[in-house]
């Protein structure tokens, strides 16, 4: 290994480092001295958001097109990026005109058309994602994220549940143990009212992965089955965790938390 890719890596995990203690400026400074190596487009990602956490929106979309402008060949990434930060800056309008000419730049990638669905279901537009995903199923029966996204939003956006557990059901069989899945499993059957079976499900997710979104799903089942107390040690744990990793609040725990416990929402 040559010396300055030696430099890149330890400035790389240095930035890592620095982001573990909370340091955001200090690791954005080491992330952008990685410049060679595997590590150096996943750097320079990790600058586009941090500084997208600070709400410098458009140094992070200056940052992602200034590479971008040399580095043709890391366009689908660095466009996904770019649509990534206007989301989180409230843009989505935006995000998805990006994800508009990449879908018609390549009407057979399943990446793309995943994205795209994800922010068409933040407009509004369910119908739309909807289509985006059983695009998808269409050239990629098997595709397990858009199986699973789909049974998801089919469960959240309408009562079709039977057949949304269907589409989970055949993303589990591939990924048993994709907590992602095992969630929105879990969510379909409380919406069916089988707590116990929800309840399990739920538990297995978070305890497998401890994520927001999880623990939102995971409390309100056991609140909706009389377990308050655990709900909300839940939900607790949930809040300082996103507090402990300087994350932006779940939009998904904090409307959990405004429905059954507003004292302790953002």
């Amino acid at each position: 290994m040559k010396t300055g890719q030696r430099r890149s890596d330890a400035a790389f995990y240095l930035g890592l480092l620095a982001e573990k203690q909370a340091k955001p400026a200090e690791a954005i400074g080491w992330y952008r001295q990685v410049n060679l190596g595997d590590f150096a487009l996943r750097a320079q990602l990790r600058v586009a958001e941090l500084l997208s956490r600070q709400g410098d929106t458009e140094e992070a979309l200056n940052h992602l097109r200034d590479i971008r402008s040399n580095n043709a060949q890391l366009a689908p990434e660095l466009l996904q990026a770019e649509a990534d930060v206007l989301v989180a800056a409230g843009r989505a309008d935006e995000a998805l005109a990006i994800h508009d000419a990449r879908v018609r730049a390549n009407p057979n990638d399943a990446d793309v058309l995943y994205a795209r669905s994800l922010v068409r279901e933040k407009l509004g537009n369910v119908k739309g994602a909807i289509r985006d995903l059983r695009a998808i199923l269409k050239f990629a029966p098997d595709n397990g994220s858009a199986l699973n996204a789909l049974g998801y939003m089919l469960s959240n956006h309408s009562e079709r549940y039977k057949e949304a557990l269907r589409y989970v059901e055949r993303a589990l069989e591939q990924t048993p143990d994709q907590p992602a899945i095992i969630d929105s499993y879990g969510w379909i059957l409380f919406k069916q009212g089988r707590l116990p079976e929800a309840a399990a499900a739920l538990q297995r997710a978070y305890d497998l992965f401890p994520d927001p979104e999880i623990a939102a799903h995971l409390g309100e089942v056991l609140w909706v089955a009389g377990e308050q107390v655990e709900a909300r040690e839940i939900w607790q744990a949930a809040l300082k965790l996103e507090a402990k990793l300087g994350s932006e609040p779940n939009d998904v725990l904090q409307d959990t938390l405004q429905r059954f416990a507003p004292e302790l929402a953002q």
